[in-house]
């Protein structure tokens, strides 16, 4: 089974296996609405670096914005892990893309809060059901 670790305001990662490790978020295009720019800018969430605490790179959305990842070819996924770097992940909805109604479902309503304040440290998020798509967004 794929899994998706995310490091939301820091760095996202993929796994096909979260016991391998083996990342898939690298393979993605990070993008998002309004936010962070350079040292704080959306290709962080994917990168491969996870920041703690105030060490930088790390990104970051304005209130109501999304963040977005995008393949070019259909991932599957079922959980997400959230390394938020000790910054609180507040509220959001998961939703991934249905290419057969060119539109974003929502799997989850209300993902947050993520309340983990430990750096380093990460809250899973585990979707109803295992997703296939080329775009999951966090809005």
């Amino acid at each position: 089974m794929k899994k998706i670790l995310l490091f939301l305001a820091v760095l996202m990662w993929l796994s096909q296996d979260l016991s391998a490790q083996r990342t898939i978020a690298l393979q993605a295009v990070a993008a998002h609405s309004g936010g962070g720019a350079n040292n704080f800018s959306a290709a962080n969430y994917n990168d491969g670096v996870i920041s703690v605490g105030t060490a930088q790179p790390w990104g970051w959305v304005s209130s109501n914005g999304w963040i977005e990842y995008t393949w070019t070819t259909p991932q599957s996924f079922q959980d997400i892990v959230f390394y938020d770097g000790g910054r609180q992940v507040t509220a959001g909805q998961i939703q991934y893309w249905d290419a057969g109604t060119s539109s974003y479902v929502t799997v989850i309503a209300n993902f947050g809060p993520l309340l983990n304040p430990a750096p380093g440290s990460a809250d899973t998020v585990s979707l109803p059901t295992r997703v296939t798509s080329t775009k999951l967004r966090f809005n």
